[in-house]
């Protein structure tokens, strides 16, 4: 091969292997992890940023700063903060999204971001979604505050500790995403602070349609038990004067549906439970009874706040019925189906260990 020949060869494979010409580096780049989206003056919509920075000090750690900006639309906002920079904006490692109350009422304003966040293939699917009664720009604030600046509570409470409470639920941007789309309501875990403290407990519930209302931590429960795998949990069941530490091992849900000449839908739940503390102290049926009274009483309670003053189906068993029993879906009204139904609760509570566990 000629020489010349062979020189260019090389020296286009050199360029070719030079790789990523045209990508940022990472100090051009701000690593949003959470972000605030709150309704700001004259129609605007205020977006506060908790960006990651690499801490002067060391390298292992990071510290977080605050960044707001506004904009017409949340897609707006979202390309002014790069315009506004002189790094752009990476939403790659954005970890929760927090929606205020004001924003949810909304349904144009919750359609439009969560369009803007389903087109942007930077967002991951899997951000945790939250709603906060107050600022949602506040919200970012204290978590920024609440782990040395780094930004990631959130994350890490529902890695870590999610699973010791059932006042709370974890609700991803795709499942939320795809209950609107079809019409359904959801139920979004509520962020709050107080003073230096934050709290994840109870939830809102909200439709493509707005806001509907909130659940406090008790109906929360309720919803959990019936929504999802308590395992892990802690209860408190009451037994006499004295409130016995339940640590739930197992829980299943079970949803049946029978034609009575009217609409009955069967809950089952099967739990499996230890006692955390002196339990030994106690008769084990009696602690069982105290279990299976509070989880049932907490599963009533939330069921009729949905049935009569929400008029929706956050537990999913209209999807449910129409699924497993067409023609009685559509005997009693299909969606209409919900306010109809009568429901009767029957949670089988086993206490498995008693005693100091360690």
């Amino acid at each position: 091969m000629n020489k010349n020949i062979m020189i260019a060869v090389i020296m286009c494979c050199a360029l070719l292997l030079g790789g990523c010409y045209d990508s940022k580096e990472i100090d051009d780049r701000n690593f949003v992890i959470s972000v605030g989206i709150d309704k700001g003056d004259n129609e605007k919509i205020n977006v506060a940023l908790g960006i990651a920075k690499p801490d002067a000090k060391t390298d292992s750690s990071v510290a977080e700063e605050i960044k707001t900006i506004q904009g017409d639309t949340f897609a707006q906002a979202v390309k002014l903060t790069s315009s506004t920079d002189s790094q752009s904006m990476y939403f790659g490692h954005t970890k929760n999204i927090v929606l205020s109350s004001e924003i949810l009422k909304d349904p144009d304003e919750v359609e439009e971001i969560l369009d803007t966040m389903m087109r942007n293939n930077d967002f991951s699917l899997k951000m945790i979604m939250l709603c906060t009664k107050g600022k949602a720009t506040d919200c970012i604030k204290s978590v920024e505050k609440s782990d040395n600046g780094e930004g990631l509570y959130i994350w890490d409470f529902y890695k870590n500790n999610a699973n010791e409470t059932e006042a709370t639920t974890r609700l991803e941007l795709n499942d939320m995403e795809e209950e609107f789309r079809l019409g359904n309501s959801v139920v979004i875990p509520v962020i709050s602070v107080e003073g230096d403290k934050i709290i994840i407990g109870g939830g809102a519930v909200a439709s493509k349609n707005g806001l509907i209302g909130f659940l406090d931590e008790n109906e929360m429960e309720g919803y959990v038990w019936v929504a999802e795998n308590c395992a892990g949990h802690m209860v408190q069941a009451s037994v006499g004067d004295e409130l016995i530490p339940v640590a739930i091992a197992k829980s299943d849900a079970k949803v049946e549906f029978r034609d009575e000449g009217k609409l009955i839908c069967d809950i089952k739940i099967d739990v499996r439970a230890n006692v955390e503390g002196h339990g030994e102290d106690y008769n084990p049926e009696d602690i069982q009874k105290a279990l299976k009274d509070v989880i049932e009483r907490q599963i009533s309670n939330t069921i009729n706040k949905a049935q009569t003053e929400y008029k929706t189906d956050i537990f999913g068993v209209t999807e449910k019925i129409s699924k497993k029993n067409e023609d009685l879906y559509n005997k009693y009204g299909k969606e209409e189906c919900f306010q109809k139904m009568q429901f009767n609760i029957d949670v089988d509570a086993k206490i498995t260990g008693t005693g100091v566990i360690s």
